[in-house]
C-alpha cells in the first residue's frame, strides 16, 4: 500500500468552468499526468482541496478514513 500527494490545481469549487488561462491548463494537463502515473503504479490517491482542509477539516477527514478502510478494511 503506497500513499502520495499530488497538487491539483483549479479546484472546481471556485472555478466551475475550469482553467482560464494558460497557466492554469498546462498545471491541469500535468496533473492528469502524475494522476494517471500514481494510479497506474498501485499507489492510492485521495484528492484534497486546500478549501477543504481551511474550510472544512471534517470532510478531509473522512475521506482519508474512508480511504485507509476501502484498503485495510
Amino acid at each position: 500500500l503506497r500513499f502520495r500527494e499530488i497538487i491539483f490545481h483549479c479546484n472546481p469549487k471556485p472555478y466551475p468552468k475550469g482553467p482560464k488561462n494558460e497557466n492554469q491548463i498546462k498545471y491541469v494537463i500535468r496533473d492528469y499526468y502524475k494522476k494517471c502515473f500514481y494510479l497506474g503504479n498501485d499507489y492510492v490517491l485521495i484528492e484534497i482541496w486546500e478549501d477543504d482542509i481551511r474550510n472544512n477539516f471534517d470532510k478531509v477527514i473522512k475521506q482519508i478514513e474512508n480511504a485507509y478502510t476501502a484498503v485495510c478494511g
